[in-house]
């Protein structure tokens, strides 16, 4: 099913959005944060008012000898049923355990929102020290970026931005592909090898309809 209803529901609730408070307070670094709380606050009630509802799901798969857990981010619109999503690793490269898992579900659960809903992000400091002003952005934008995975098959099928990361990932192939056709996305050398890569995928799956494969192709001889 397309997401063309929740994605336009969300864009007319956020008009109804308050600017995000910083009530997060990190010491070591001296600054402030935007909470997922702060979140909620600004957001809450321009989704509400459109028949939004925000919820996420967790589950664990295996990639190589290592366990991964996954965070799943899903936009509901109750009147038509329709269902925006992204999903997105928990990782914690200095913490183990169940501590570290819950701190990891906390900050991703945020930034997963923050960005399905265009929200401004930090201007100052976030909750683990990582600059996020402009100006620390554009000294990373001009190193090199590194090569995205392509060798992996099957879902997530993910859009990438023009930093050569997916600012989106989708179950659904026809939400995936109505995403992907946006004129700027498919600009994206990224998103060509993406369609390449969901397409050697399911070109010879028995479940994946026709038609879908069909415009999937047409992409690429395009």
């Amino acid at each position: 099913m397309e997401s063309l209803k929740v994605k336009e529901a969300i864009e007319k609730a956020r008009a109804d959005f308050k600017k995000i408070q910083k009530s997060g307070n990190n010491p070591a670094f001296k600054s402030k944060y935007s909470t997922l709380d702060d979140i909620f606050e600004c957001c809450q009630e321009g989704l509400k008012k459109q028949g939004l509802s925000v919820s996420w799901t967790t589950r664990v798969i295996v990639v190589g000898d290592k366990v991964v857990d996954l965070l799943k981010t899903e936009i509901l619109h109750k009147e038509s049923g329709e269902t925006l999503s992204s999903e997105t690793t928990m990782l914690d490269d200095t913490k183990k355990g169940s501590q570290a898992l819950g701190s990891g579900m906390t900050y991703m659960r945020r930034y997963q929102l923050q960005a399905m809903l265009a929200l401004e992000a930090d201007e100052d400091t976030d909750d683990d020290g990582n600059k996020t002003n402009s100006k620390i952005k554009e000294t990373k934008n001009e190193q090199a970026l590194p090569e995205p995975d392509f060798s992996k098959v099957g879902k997530p099928f993910r859009v990438f931005n023009n930093a050569r990361k997916p600012f989106a990932s989708y179950t659904n192939g026809k939400a995936w592909l109505s995403e992907i056709k946006k004129e700027n996305n498919l600009k994206i050398d990224d998103n060509k090898k993406e369609i390449q890569r969901v397409y050697n995928s399911i070109k010879d799956a028995d479940d994946v309809p026709s038609e879908l494969k069909n415009e999937m192709k047409g992409l690429l001889d395009a």
